[in-house]
């Protein structure tokens, strides 16, 4: 680390002030509108970014001592100009700035003291954060997700996060309601944490409500400027995954790193969850992802995306002698950062669900990986611990493991119980599609519908049975109404407006395979636009 003698260092002073005092009076009107917040940690950098309501050059000023010695300039990342709001009195144009600053030459594991001084003023709020350490014992880590939409409900779970003074925080996506409408992430993400973000760096896992990665790519300083990335703290490897981004250079990418990580323990983070049995049913990744996270032992694997908190039992590929032929990862689904929460499902293959807005909260060592989920008013939810005693689990939590293949299978059937389909029918006599899905089980699946009794007097349906095998089929079914029909519009669970036909149209679902059978009657069939796909973001900056 660079050490300044006292007349150095107050010739660094004094050519900071010059710098912020040469610059116009008119830059001197701005504020700071977002930030400071922290970005992209590591043992001897770190990237402080902020925006204003102005153009507003100036410089981070830092140390690791009681005076503030040493200084980077902020430069300006972006500008981003928001279109004029009709409805306003004076229509005009508004426009951001986003600034950043890298800090270098830092001591690993060492606390900072550091504020932001815009041109012609003294300097904001002092803030601290803390460097990555070189080496280290022990780390604790909040992970969580899906705050959008309710600043309140997330400002609640927020206000938990500073007391277990977290080396870093791990979100699953969904940080706001539309992520790109710039005016939303404000209110929504950095207002509820504005004492969280200048001290703690915040790892973030796109979600499918931030849509084209453009606005988080332009407020997040991600490691390598783009929306997947991995890193280390002492005992812990994280990897950041984007659900969207599954491709053979990213798949080649996760299979190295995992390869060369050495910590005693693996974390992934993603948005969509990969075994989920309530609300949304998710099986996101389960045949590019997954073989990965076995082949190089995955310990647990968070998700968000569904609005709730679910653990399933530790999940195992077995053999054909039934017996487990290799290490049980853990799935969590996290979805409690402040948006409306869903009801859960019990089921024998899920450890822990409920309705509630929380947080996880990770503790590891070289041994010992404990993991909490805390509600927002603090208390205990769910708790499991990992041990592993010269590279070796815990005999007791093999034990509690599950087959994978039963994970499969009933998440296929929760699926199927929540038909989704892409447009409402205009015609008294339609086909409808249903996607039917089984990933990645092996073995063929026989799926039959039928209209279920409380739909049996306003419509017919011709029974249809599908086989399938290892993967996706549509089933279609030819519907007749029989009688008057209206379409109502209704919000999800996740403020999302479908379209359901009234009476309600249900069907009861039986699938088969070897000795599986399950029986269901599905929810009403809902009918949404599919959204559209993401635009592919650009080629990360180099740094």
């Amino acid at each position: 680390m660079l050490r300044l003698s006292g007349t150095a260092a107050a010739a660094q002073r004094l050519a900071a002030l010059l710098v912020l005092a040469a610059l116009p009076a008119a830059v001197q009107a701005a504020a700071l509108t977002k930030g400071p917040y922290l970005q992209d940690p590591g043992p001897t950098a770190m990237t402080v970014q902020y925006e204003t309501d102005a153009p507003a050059d100036g410089v981070v000023r830092f140390a690791a001592g009681p005076a503030l010695d040493r200084h980077v300039p902020a430069h300006l990342h972006e500008k981003v100009v928001l279109p004029a709001d009709p409805k306003a009195k004076a229509a005009e144009e508004r426009a951001f700035y986003l600034y950043r600053a890298r800090l270098t030459d830092l001591a690993p594991g060492t606390a900072y003291r550091y504020q932001v001084a815009l041109a012609g003023e003294a300097g904001g709020a002092v803030h601290t954060f803390r460097t990555f350490p070189e080496r280290a014992d022990r780390v604790t880590f909040i992970a969580y997700g899906d705050s959008r939409s309710y600043p309140d409900r997330h400002r609640a779970v927020a206000a938990n996060f500073l007391k277990h003074d977290p080396a870093f925080i791990l979100h699953s996506g969904d940080l706001v309601s539309r992520g790109s409408t710039y005016e939303q992430w404000g209110p929504q993400f950095f207002a509820p944490l504005a004492d969280v973000l200048p001290r703690v760096p915040m790892m973030i896992a796109i979600g499918n409500h931030e849509g084209d990665p453009k606005n988080l790519l332009r407020l997040f300083d991600l490691p390598g400027g783009r929306t997947w990335y991995a890193f280390d703290y002492g005992p812990v490897h994280v990897v950041v995954l984007d659900n969207d981004e599954d491709k053979k250079d990213v798949l080649e990418w996760l299979d190295q790193d995992l390869a060369a990580a050495r910590a005693p323990w693996k974390v992934v983070v993603a948005h969509y969850p990969m075994f989920n049995l309530a609300h949304h049913a998710s099986d996101s990744n389960r045949l590019t992802f997954l073989p990965l996270y076995e082949k190089h032992g995955v310990d647990v694997v968070v998700g968000g995306h569904s609005h709730l908190y679910e653990r399933m039992q530790p999940l195992v590929r077995t053999g054909p002698d039934g017996r487990p032929a290799g290490r049980p990862l853990t799935f969590v689904t996290s979805g409690g950062g402040g948006a409306r929460q869903y009801a859960p499902v019990q089921h024998p293959l899920v450890a822990k669900a409920a309705k509630v807005l929380h947080y996880g909260l990770f503790t590891a060592d070289a041994e010992t990986l404990r993991f909490q989920a805390l509600t927002a008013d603090g208390q205990t939810l769910d708790a499991f611990t990992l041990t592993k005693r010269g590279g070796r689990d815990d005999p007791a939590y093999l034990a509690q493991a599950r087959p994978m293949v039963d994970a499969m299978f009933e998440q296929g059937v929760m699926r199927l119980a929540r038909p989704t389909v892409s447009s409402v029918p205009k015609t008294a006599q339609f086909a409808l599609p249903l996607k039917v899905r089984f990933a990645g089980f092996a073995d063929p699946v026989t799926v039959s519908l039928r209209l279920a009794d409380a739909s049996a007097g306003d419509y017919t349906v011709e029974p249809v049975t599908a086989e399938l095998k290892r993967g996706a089929k549509e089933a279609t079914l030819n519907v007749r109404v029989q009688g008057r029909r209206a379409v109502t519009t209704e919000p999800d669970a996740q403020d999302e407006m479908f379209e359901y036909l009234r009476p309600a149209l249900r069907f009861v679902v039986t699938a088969r395979s070897g000795s599986f059978e399950r029986t269901i009657e599905t929810a009403d069939t809902a009918y949404k636009k599919p959204e559209p796909r993401r635009t592919p973001e650009a080629a990360p900056a180099s740094k």
